[in-house]
């Protein structure tokens, strides 16, 4: 498992942990800017903590434990081991509480350093100690930093004391000021009940604690390498899990300002918490935002893979995700074997490096675990302009249904209150049988009692979900057959004639996913047609008008399609689509923003009216490419399109109240 790399003028140092012939084992691999690995070398006499590693001076620095006759780690102290940049030891330094002249603890259990950090001319190591059972539970833990000097001679040494009974240092940085800044976690006692909190500390460089942030309430403290980040404006970011925001375990960043006060909050998780992210690292990105990494993973177990986003350092809003996927190995459920990213480092032209580990399953064992090493452009692309969400390492991409946990369609129908609504499906299970049931369809800009839609419409998938049938009655009707090419012949009972595929091509969500389309003619009346879109449906919508051989198309139109509340598909003929705010999902305020003058030539003006505040736009073109600015809250926003090319694009306009997508015209 890869846990830190560094950035070398000629290639790059990885640093994990692993096993060796079944023993515990520290990897420290030197590799060139291309990732080929130059050499390897494995210690199986100590386990280094590789999480948070440091290099000074040509010399790396990695806290650890050596491993006594029996094989047991000896804990009984901090050890900072010193190596050359070829990977060889060089010496090794213990220290523990017991060699203070008046030690501050005693009957200490075990120490557990967490990671390393240059401050000034030290060495800091941080982590906790465990103490034997004090009579409250079976474990109480301070916090503990040794103080290295650079030739890992003593300087000092400094615990912690819990509230009540727990305290951790999970992550230290040095801070624009200059100071070391410590992220941990401890706990206090209410009515019997442990509560449990994760703040900032600050310490000067004769280790005076200068400053605390006040202590936020958090619902899983037990989670190891957490990490914190500070930013070139000094704000302070971290993660944690709660269940104050919306449901439990909620996975969200929180940002300090310098002055300890909360910027802000934001989740990272859908409201649906049908997919779920875990966070190992955050670092500041070159131009001051927020990056994250982790790992991701479905509820369908359709996508899995490393996670890399980007968060807006001024409200924590998405800028960009990205899922990388290797579907050369699969694991639960068909998805692509899961892998996950511990560390981020930046390089100077603004490229990513990640390091992490992938897995796969071995037969009658658990995992087999590789080191993993990524780099991406500034946008968190492996390719030039990716685009999209999901990024396809190797292997083939499993097909996906046409009906997926998180999609949401967006119609105009003049039946429709505002004439806007939105349709959901969900999947149950009826005997033996997997169908998809349409459970919501929600009036926008306008309410309704109980919603828009039929509960009683049901549909089946077959063929690895590439045939869709309708249930109509007690009859399956087929509605969709996407292994059909150019020529073949549909036929079902659900249009009153044969159709014949004129034309099949492909195109490019604006997530930069390609999807296959077919174009139908009528046997009996070639003059009408109908389009599929491979898991998406029509432009008429999912159950498609059986009238339209007639020339009857109904008045439903399809406007744009979200997975995961991330626009993937819009109606070139439609003017524009919605995406309603959790918070006011009424409001209809989103239908009077304007665009002007469109089509331009130049420059585009957004107009809101007063009681909406614009802060985000996203310009997308028809490739995914988007282009994304901030603004501070305001009701009109200029942009400058004189260097874009002459094309059609959207642009996506996020509020405070939900947002609006809106069809420009560059001439």
């Amino acid at each position: 498992m890869g846990h830190d790399v560094h950035i070398l003028d000629d290639g790059y140092m990885v640093l994990g942990t692993g096993t060796c012939d079944s023993m515990l084992c520290t990897f420290i691999l030197r590799l060139d800017k291309e990732g080929d690995t130059l050499w390897s070398k494995q210690y199986t006499e100590f386990f280094g903590h590789t999480r948070h590693t440091t290099i000074s001076d040509s010399i790396l620095y990695m806290p650890g434990e050596y491993f006594d006759l029996e094989g047991n780690f000896d804990r009984t102290g901090y050890r900072l081991f010193r190596f050359d940049l070829n990977g060889d030891t060089i010496d090794s330094r213990k220290y523990d509480l017991s060699q203070l002249e008046n030690p501050l603890a005693d009957s200490i259990r075990r120490y557990a350093p967490h990671g390393c950090e240059i401050y000034g001319d030290k060495i800091v190591v941080y982590g906790e100690v465990y103490e034997h059972d004090t009579g409250l539970t079976d474990v109480f833990s301070r916090g503990l930093m040794v103080w290295y000097n650079k030739d890992l001679s003593y300087d000092t040494m400094m615990l912690l004391q819990p509230r009540y009974e727990e305290f951790a240092i999970w992550d230290v940085k040095i801070g624009p000021d200059g100071l070391l800044t410590l992220m941990v976690d401890d706990d206090i006692l209410v009515n019997s009940v442990e509560e449990h909190y994760r703040y900032f500390m600050k310490y000067d460089s004769h280790g005076n604690r200068v400053w605390s942030s006040e202590p936020f309430l958090i619902d899983d403290p037990r989670w190891f390498f957490m990490s914190s980040a500070i930013l070139p404006n000094e704000d302070m970011i971290m993660y944690y899990q709660n269940d104050t925001i919306t449901s439990r375990f909620s996975r969200a960043l929180v940002s300090y300002g310098p002055d300890g006060v909360i910027n802000w909050k934001r989740r990272l998780d859908p409201i649906r918490n049908v997919d779920f992210r875990e966070i190992y690292e955050i670092a500041a990105a070159q131009d001051g935002h927020i990056l994250v990494s982790g790992t991701y993973e479905d509820q369908a177990f359709y996508r899995s893979g490393v996670y890399l986003a980007k968060y807006n350092q001024n409200n924590g809003d998405l800028i960009w995700e990205r899922v990388y996927q290797d579907w050369t190995e699969l694991g639960q459920g068909g998805a692509p074997a899961s892998a996950n990213a511990w560390r981020i480092k930046v390089e100077d032209d603004g490229s990513l490096i990640l390091v992490g580990e992938s897995k796969k399953e071995i037969p009658g064992d658990f995992f087999d675990r590789d080191i993993l090493l990524m780099r991406t452009d500034s946008e968190g692309c492996l390719w030039q302009d990716c685009g999209g969400f999901e990024q396809n390492i190797a292997g083939t991409q499993k097909y996906y249904p046409i009906f997926y946990e998180g999609d949401l369609w967006y119609h105009q129908d003049k039946e429709a209150r505002e004439g806007i609504f939105k349709l959901k499906y969900n999947e149950i299970s009826i005997g033996e049988e997997d169908v998809f049931l349409l459970v919501r369809g929600d009036i926008l800009l306008g309410a309704t009692e109980g919603g828009f839609g039929a509960t009683d419409i049901r549909f089946k998938l077959r063929e690895e979900a590439r045939k869709v049938f309708f249930r109509l009655g007690d009859e399956d009707l087929l509605l969709y057959d996407f292994t059909l090419n150019f020529g073949d012949i549909f036929s079902s009972d659900y249009v009153a004639q044969d159709l014949e595929v004129i034309e099949s091509d492909t195109i490019l969500l604006l997530n930069g996913a390609k999807r296959r389309t077919w174009t139908l003619a009528c046997m009996e009346n070639p003059e009408n047609t109908i389009t599929w879109i491979e898991q998406i449906g029509t432009d008429y919508g999912v159950l498609w008008p059986r009238d339209f051989c007639s020339g009857d198309y109904g008045d439903v139109r399809l406007t744009c399609y979200y997975r995961f509340e991330q626009l993937h598909y819009i109606n070139e003929d439609i003017g524009g689509c919605f995406l309603s705010s959790t918070f006011d999902p009424e409001s209809t305020l989103l239908a009077d923003i304007s665009v002007h003058p469109n089509p331009t030539q130049d420059h585009l003006t957004i107009s809101a009216p007063d009681d909406l505040h614009i802060t985000r736009t996203e310009l997308l073109n028809l490739h995914g490419r988007t282009h994304t600015r901030f603004h501070e809250h305001t009701s009109e926003v200029q942009l400058d399109l004189s260097s874009y090319p002459s094309g059609l694009y959207f642009v996506s306009i996020h509020t405070d109240k939900g947002a609006v997508v809106k069809k420009v015209v560059v001439e």
